[in-house]
């Protein structure tokens, strides 16, 4: 009963992380592949689901935060930078949302220990910890192809959906891990991102000077005072 419970709490996890069925199979074999890794720590069927679930809770909660300031999800690529001027900028400038990212920060780390200590199930030999490691390797490989790699992700990294999957296609994606010794731009794709939908102007009294930042482009426009 406990094992069903869990389950329902993983499948719950991964719809609020991903918000649509567009690349759940990624989503899905993300997780059983966290999952199968974790069995080999903790050895029960029980905890590992529910880490791997944390974890992916986890990832769409940074990946929503960075959403929410930039337009953009989480990916890989972002932490190596997170410590490099990314999180120094957030405490000086977003206060609230850094001491909302700590309390949920903390609260995922209580879960985990909770579980770790209260959802100990029967242990699972280890012929068959390796049996579902490679069936959940086969299987995160069959869906990061049949997604269409990391391109497909890139046409809808400006999207409010497939938080989890997006990182996990970053992750698989092996221009990640390249280390590169000059200037390098990269194309999203071959069709500018949407933009996101304007917000209303809070004053009638308009500024002589508005700039927009989105990532790491800013565009400057001025007027004449009125």
């Amino acid at each position: 009963m406990s094992l069903t419970l869990i389950i329902v709490a993983a499948i719950a996890v991964i719809w609020l992380a991903e918000r649509s069925a567009e690349h759940l199979k990624l989503a899905i074999a993300a997780l059983c592949f966290s999952a199968a890794a974790l069995l080999f720590v903790v050895t029960d069927l029980e905890r590992a689901i529910l880490l791997s679930s944390i974890l992916a809770a986890a990832i769409f909660g940074a990946s929503s935060i960075k959403y929410n300031h930039s337009g953009l999800k989480l990916i890989v690529t972002d932490l190596p930078l997170a410590f490099a001027g990314t999180v120094p900028f957030f405490i000086v400038q977003y206060p609230l949302a850094v001491i909302a990212a700590l309390a949920g920060g903390i609260a995922l780390i209580l879960a985990a220990a909770a579980a770790l200590l209260y959802a100990r199930g029967p242990p699972v030999s280890l012929e068959l910890q390796f049996l579902l490691f490679s069936v959940a390797c086969i299987g995160l490989a069959a869906a990061y192809q049949a997604s269409g790699g990391a391109a497909s992700f890139q046409r809808i990294a400006a999207l409010r959906r497939c938080f989890l999957s997006t990182f996990i296609a970053s992750l698989l994606n092996p221009l990640s891990w390249r280390q590169f010794g000059e200037l390098t731009l990269s194309d999203i794709a071959q069709h500018p991102l949407p933009l996101m939908a304007a917000v209303p102007a809070r004053s009638l009294d308009y500024p002589d000077i508005i700039v927009i930042q989105h990532e790491s482009i800013f565009c400057v426009c001025s007027g004449a005072t009125t």
